[in-house]
């Protein structure tokens, strides 16, 4: 096992020296589709001029892993980071799209827990679950790039990789994280609310206290309320995501 990526491409790097120049232009190509590079920075990786930073550098770790490199720094990873590198590696989620939908204010800000070293932080608590609920929407995608890294798809011109298709299903990592924002507030909203409601709803406060409270909070605003709520609860059964569910049970625990 080597410890890091960099350590994993200088072996690589170290056997590139030792083939053919047809063999290498094989490596070099095959580097240059799996990581969308041009081909002269994959040279100048081999020629330790530069070494890739970003979504290249998580791309040329999968690309290590696949050809049956084991990342000591990758393995240690939070779970939900590994499956969040996988899907970046494989061109399933696209950072543009989803970094601000986790939190993030930046790309930068999004990809660095994806790197290694003593400068990629975990994220916060509200951050990774809404990673590992967008992650939870691709496991399709997940096992078909974990199977072709499995099997070690080589780097010898006839390389059996292809990109995962993006199903139709996946669209539900994405919902769940829409879903996680409104809980957000949800959290805070209940929170306040709930310990009103009851006391309102009570046999203490009966009709005449309801009937206080209905002149005092306006006929029109408690209708706009209650279809609010009625909306809500709708988007709360269409989340289809079992891992949904699992947060959202999480979310609410310490107020029920």
């Amino acid at each position: 096992m080597k410890k890091t990526t960099k350590e994993a491409f200088a072996d690589l790097a170290n056997r590139y020296t030792r083939m053919s120049n047809e063999e290498k232009v094989k490596v070099r190509d095959a580097l240059t589709a799996f990581t969308g590079v041009s081909r002269d920075a994959v040279r100048d990786w081999f020629a330790n001029r530069h070494f890739p930073v970003g979504v290249p550098f998580i791309k040329l770790r999968h690309a290590l892993i696949g050809l049956g490199y084991r990342i000591q720094t990758f393995e240690e990873m939070p779970e939900a980071l590994r499956y969040m590198s996988t899907l970046v590696a494989h061109d399933v989620v696209k950072v543009k799209d989803t970094y601000s939908k986790i939190g993030y204010p930046t790309t930068d800000a999004f990809i660095r827990p994806l790197t290694e070293g003593v400068k990629a932080p975990v994220p916060l608590p509200e951050r990774m679950r809404r990673i590992e609920a967008l992650c939870g929407g691709y496991r399709k995608e997940l096992e078909a790039a974990w199977s072709l890294e499995t099997e070690h798809w080589k780097l010898n011109g006839e390389t059996r990789y292809s990109k995962p298709a993006v199903s139709h299903a996946s669209a539900t990592g994405e919902e769940t994280v829409g879903l996680l924002e409104v809980l957000s507030g949800a959290h805070a909203l209940a929170t306040v609310g709930i310990p009103l409601l009851e006391k309102l709803l009570s046999e203490e406060t009966g009709v005449e206290g309801r009937r206080e409270f209905r002149d005092a909070f306006g006929v029109e605003k408690l209708f706009r309320f209650s279809n609010l709520q009625y909306r809500f609860t709708k988007l709360l059964n269409a989340v289809r995501s079992e891992k949904a569910k699992e947060l959202f049970e999480q979310e609410f625990s310490s107020i029920t």
